[in-house]
């Protein structure tokens, strides 16, 4: 729980709800207060079960929850904070901490758990007064409440609603007090006897005499709710004396007396009675007397702090108010002093400044009678001599630069490239489309296989990889073009053969199980990857992509062991070039990303990439180093270069990547036969290890358009008939040579 409150209303809220506080030692969570934060609100409880006071306040609430405070110690240490606003925030070891300005207090609580339900579904009997008339009503009756505890039913007022009319009937043996109101609503025709101490507790909850009050009954149990404030209290069970009887209807003497003269006379006589006995009509008219003086005396003295603290409120904004205004007015009157000071200074620089024009035109005039030209003139001929010797400097200067460009740059460039490449040195990973799993014994093949081959068929279902269980000893083989299925079906084959139960229904449950763990297994090298890099802030999709590298290869080259490579070249390069090498290092991990999506989609893996990039919000730089790594769009930054140069550096290293040279070499003049098979065509040339094929048509055999749709044929009969990595790009070329010999 955690809750910002004001300190004037959490104290007010606490002295109205303290009046419910138990004071029975044997019971400690009945001297505590609830709170209760919940939604906009903080509600206060206190209850000794005969007597429960709810109040609600407005509150910032941070964190829902509820706790139970020691009431007393709670009471008097916020008095002293009225005027603070006040934090109070449950500790999981048992708690309150108080926060207010710029202090801090602890106090242990007790668990919200253990204290008292109460029920507030209270609807069965009612009927509605005025708060002035349930005043009048308790003030004219609960005074002739018994105090003697063993007649526990007369220290109640009996409340008797009958036709609409509400009856309040008190006595305690030695007088009797009763008192009518018409009610403006009642439910029926009902009784109930209300503690006098209920009764006096809801007198001081009403401060608005014109407003209505419903006071609600069911069996035993009454609520009264009066703004946010909520009382629940318990009723008096048994019969009370027939007050009926006990009414007088005749009298021999009746005499009507001023009640000012009476009271004084009372009380006059009281000072000379001797007797116990004959002071009961000091005590009788006395009691009345004090208990309200008491509470006047009270509702006096709470009114009073409000007043006060309202007061000591407005003196402190009032102070504040004034050291703003003298602030502001201090300021003001700094900003016109440099103002007027500015405005002397413009006049100033403005009279020097027509000086200055005067004179300055004195002296071109002096100097066109001397020299026999206008200053136009005068202008215009060393404009003309300054152009020529700029323009003879700057071909020099243009000319020394190139040369010394063009002796350089050579060197510099493989200087470069050389130092990048001996300072970034990887391992190489060779994979094959096989994984060999060994067992200890051939025994375990049978057991592998199942009965009428349900196992292998199962776990083949389950995976996605071809198992060829043959006549190798203690081996089974894994066959798959996905090495994350065989990555699988290997670590699932582990725990079946170690476990010993291997049936359909197992091979399922470890294959999920497995399947999860290399889905975590990726995530976390895709984490690990980035955190040896030095990268930071990548959409976790593409950690994702990345750590799934790992399982796939490029030409028998590792994709994950590739792309750290590339990086790390990309992050020397860019240094070496005062670029950004935390960019290019970015640039370089993510450049291949278009080679593992999750969707295979009929486009080139660096278009892909890029647009992935672009989807997981990267720089438009690095989405076009991507892209544009093979020449796919537009290069746009210095990125793009240095991606394309560093890729193709660890693609080409001896041992990075192998391909049977034979296959390799077939495949390119599958490709320049298949192109010289269309009329027209005179040369062929397939480039950049196949992914480009330049066709060279006769420009007399073949015109423009004719062109165009040669290239779609091309590509598609290559779509059609070749089987090829990536894509192949086709370019035919149409020119036509004029050559002359002069003689």
């Amino acid at each position: 729980m955690k809750v910002i409150c004001e300190g004037l209303d959490l104290s007010d809220a606490i002295l109205k709800v303290s009046k419910a506080l138990g004071t029975k030692k044997a019971n400690q969570i009945l001297e505590g207060i609830k709170l209760t934060a919940k939604g906009d609100d903080l509600i206060l409880m206190a209850t000794d079960t005969e007597l429960t006071i709810e109040k609600t306040i407005q509150a910032n609430v941070i964190m829902e929850g509820e706790t139970v405070v020691p009431g007393k110690y709670f009471m008097d240490f916020v008095k002293k904070l009225e005027n603070e606003q006040i934090e109070l925030s449950v500790l999981d070891e048992g708690q309150l901490k108080i926060k207010y300005a710029d202090a801090e207090s602890e106090m242990q609580v007790y668990n919200a758990e253990e204290f008292p339900k109460i029920n507030k579904e209270i609807k069965e009997n009612f009927f509605l007064l005025s708060q002035g008339e349930f005043k009048d009503l308790i003030a004219k009756t609960s005074f002739s409440c018994s105090q003697d505890d063993s007649r526990p039913i007369l220290k109640g007022c009996l409340f008797e609603v009958e036709n609409g009319t509400v009856t309040s009937v008190a006595l305690d043996g030695f007088r009797m007090a009763v008192c009518k109101k018409q009610a403006k609503a009642v439910s029926g025709d009902f009784k109930a006897i209300i503690p006098a101490r209920t009764l006096n507790e809801i007198t001081r909850l009403l401060e608005k005499e014109e407003e209505e009050l419903n006071v609600v009954l069911q069996k035993n149990n009454l609520m009264v709710e009066v703004g946010s404030t909520v009382l629940v209290s318990r009723l008096y069970e048994g019969e009370f004396i027939n007050y009926k009887q006990i009414l007088p209807t005749s009298f021999l003497t009746e005499f009507t007396v001023d009640k000012d003269q009476l009271l004084n006379s009372v009380e006059r006589a009281a000072i000379l009675s001797r007797s116990d006995r004959l002071s009961l009509v000091k005590m009788d008219v006395k009691e009345k007397f004090l208990n309200k003086k008491a509470d006047l005396e009270k509702e006096v003295a709470l009114r009073n702090q409000k007043i006060q603290q309202a007061e000591n409120k407005l003196k402190q904004r009032e102070m504040v108010l004034s050291q703003r205004q003298e602030e502001i007015q201090r300021k003001k009157m700094e900003a016109e002093a440099v103002k007027e000071n500015l405005e002397a200074q413009l006049v100033i620089v403005d009279k020097k400044k027509e000086e200055l024009d005067k004179l300055q035109q004195q002296e071109i005039e002096k100097l066109e009678t001397i020299s026999g030209l206008s200053a136009e003139e005068a202008k215009e001929r060393l404009v003309e001599s300054l152009k020529e010797e700029a323009k003879t400097q700057a071909q020099s200067f243009i000319n020394d630069i190139m040369d010394d460009a063009k002796l350089t740059a050579s060197k510099e460039a493989k200087r470069i490239v050389i130092q990048s490449i001996q300072r970034v040195a990887t391992e190489t990973a060779i994979e094959n489309s096989v994984t060999v799993f060994h067992i200890e014994s051939d025994e375990i093949k049978g057991r592998i296989i199942g009965r009428e081959g349900r196992n292998i068929r199962a776990l083949e279902a389950a995976t996605g990889v071809e198992i060829v269980v043959d006549d190798t000893p203690e081996a089974i083989v894994l066959s798959a073009f996905d090495p994350v299925r065989r990555e699988i079906a290997r670590l699932a084959l582990h725990q079946l053969v170690t476990d010993g139960r291997i049936h359909p229904a197992r091979i399922e449950e470890v294959v999920a199980k497995v399947r999860k763990q290399v889905e975590e297994e990726i995530i976390e090298t895709g984490k690990r990857t980035t955190i040896d890099l030095g990268i930071h802030g990548l959409h976790p999709e593409l950690i994702r992509i990345i750590g799934k590298m790992k399982y796939r290869s490029s030409y028998g080259q590792n994709l994950l062991q590739h792309a750290r490579e590339t990086a790390n070249l990309c992050a020397v390069m860019a240094s070496e070039l005062g670029l950004n090498p935390k960019k290019a290092k970015r640039a370089g991990l993510l450049h291949d990303i278009g080679k593992v999506p999750d969707e295979e989609p009929e486009l080139p893996h660096a278009l892909l990439g890029m647009k992935l990039a672009e989807k997981y919000k990267e720089k438009p730089d690095i989405c076009n180093a991507i892209g544009a790594h093979h020449d796919e769009t537009e290069m746009t930054s210095l990125l793009a270069p240095i991606v394309q140069v560093c890729d193709a550096i660890s693609g080409a290293r001896p041992g990075a990547r192998r391909e049977i040279v034979e296959a390799y070499i077939k495949r390119l003049n599958d490709l320049e036969q298949l192109a010289m098979s269309y009329p027209g065509v005179t040369k062929t040339y397939a480039i950049q290890a196949g992914r480009e094929l330049r066709v060279i048509v006769g420009a007399d055999k073949i015109d423009d358009k004719q062109t165009e749709s040669l290239s779609g044929e091309i590509a598609k009969k290559i779509q059609d008939e070749m089987t090829y990595p990536g894509q192949v790009k086709i370019t035919v070329i149409r020119e036509t040579r004029a050559v002359s010999f002069a003689k």
